[in-house]
């Protein structure tokens, strides 16, 4: 037989509901219309949708809710409305209501509820950042910081990642937002982290005759349950995590300064990745606000690098030097095909070397998302067969690239890379030379 619960002190006055044999208050009254928050969907995970009982008998807490109000310090009266399924009439009211909104716009879902996820959870800083900006001049300082950014974000996305929040010097990744294997997850946490340092390196030793300080990251990563939701007023809400593995990660970023290391990870971690990562040390440490110890791992590289991220590691030291780059990339074009000379004629250079860098770093940076560029591509090599390039001028412009990319990397174009480099430019090229999905051709 249905019980009848009444929900006191709501607007317009009480508001009574059927609950069927085995149904959860909150289960009901969410079919009723009555708001009532679950951010954690009914699962006992978090305390939104606390009721305090005024009349009724309500059956003793099972295992999960009772921890919770012992943590919580709950009375007898307050209980989670999740969790109860009454035998007879109950009388409840409302611990946790939304606010009036005193602002025009649209009026979120009460209901609405976050969601835990496996994560791993980056967290990067600069070293030694405050000291070097308390010498410089303030608009130098966000000149450097941007630049920053764009290398460290480009790792982040282009290693299938989410950018959270920036946090002055640093930032706050996430990988898993939208599920994954844990292993890849973690790898690809790991290929970013190194990725940043490297960048960061090239950019350094760039920027160093200009500003006069050295550049290197600290970070740390961990991989563990957190809750993703989304955080903020209503009009300028923004997706973030919440947990203690979030907290962890900061904490082992932080640990990096003490142990003398750039790169940490949690056992958490290794025990994804254990095969495929290269160990320089591992330290048993106590971190900030925790009690029992933990293993960090000190990473210092790949065992075997895949092809996509030796071509994103080299593409940061060819963008530092990229107006001599393009310069070599048309010269060299130009000796293998000088029939293609006559495309350029109306063309203003420097504005074509500025569109072939960005479209070069673009593509790279998303090359472990190739599927999602091939349309682009397509419609980028439908352009370029409107100027007159044609299929056989892709081998001159491809052995031209290769070319360009031996004279400016030197040394570190080895074996290994220009098999990694002509493996990613025979893929773009195949991609620009399929028509577009809207069937256009020219």
């Amino acid at each position: 037989m249905a019980a009848t619960v009444t929900f006191v002190s709501e607007p317009g006055g009480e508001k009574r509901i059927e609950v069927a044999p085995g149904e959860s208050v909150m289960k009901a009254a969410m079919g009723a219309g009555i708001p009532i928050f679950h951010d954690c969907g009914g699962l006992a995970r978090c305390t939104t949708c606390r009721v305090r009982v005024v009349e009724g008998e309500v059956a003793p807490r099972g295992e999960d809710e009772a921890e919770i109000a012992r943590m919580l310090s709950f009375g007898d009266d307050i209980r989670l409305a999740c969790q109860i399924r009454p035998d007879g009439d109950l009388r409840v009211e409302r611990m946790m209501r939304q606010e009036f909104r005193r602002d025009r716009g649209a009026e979120p879902d009460p209901g609405a509820r976050s969601e835990e996820r496996q994560l791993a959870v980056l967290f990067c800083d600069v070293n030694g950042f405050t000291e070097f900006a308390a010498r410089k001049m303030p608009y130098d300082v966000v000149h450097v910081v941007n630049r920053l950014f764009l290398r460290i974000g480009d790792a982040v996305l282009g290693n299938d990642g989410f950018i959270d929040k920036y946090l002055g010097d640093g930032l706050l990744a996430l990988w898993g937002i939208e599920g994954g294997e844990p292993r890849e997850l973690v790898l690809n946490a790991v290929r970013a982290a190194l990725l940043m340092q490297h960048t960061v390196r090239e950019l350094g030793a760039h920027l160093s005759s200009h500003f006069a300080g050295d550049l290197s990251l600290r970070v740390g990563i961990h991989f563990g349950p957190a809750i993703i939701g989304r955080i903020g007023h209503p009009a300028r809400q923004q997706l973030t995590v919440i947990g203690d593995t979030v907290n962890v990660a900061s904490r082992v970023e932080t640990q990096n300064k003490e142990l003398r290391t750039n790169l940490l990870v949690t056992e958490e971690c290794m025990d994804q990745v254990r095969d495929l990562v290269i160990v320089g040390d591992d330290f048993k440490t106590v971190l900030r606000g925790h009690e029992r110890p933990r293993r960090l791992y000190e990473i210092t590289g790949l065992v075997q690098p895949d092809p996509v991220f030796l071509v994103q590691r080299q593409i940061y030291r060819v963008m530092v030097d990229g107006h001599r780059f393009v310069d070599r990339f048309y010269r060299r074009l130009f000796e293998r095909a000088p029939e293609l000379r006559s495309l350029f004629e109306a063309t203003s250079m420097p504005r074509q070397h500025e569109m072939f860098l960005n479209q070069l770093a673009w593509t790279v940076r998303e090359l472990r998302n190739l599927p999602s560029l091939l349309e682009n591509l397509a419609e980028l090599g439908a352009r370029h067969r409107a100027y007159g390039v044609c299929r056989e001028h892709f081998t001159p412009a491809a052995a031209a690239l290769l070319d360009a990319l031996a004279e400016t990397l030197g040394a570190e174009f080895d074996v290994e890379s220009r098999a990694a480099w002509t493996q990613a430019i025979q893929s773009l090229a195949a991609a620009m030379q399929a028509e577009p999905r809207d069937g256009n051709k020219t």
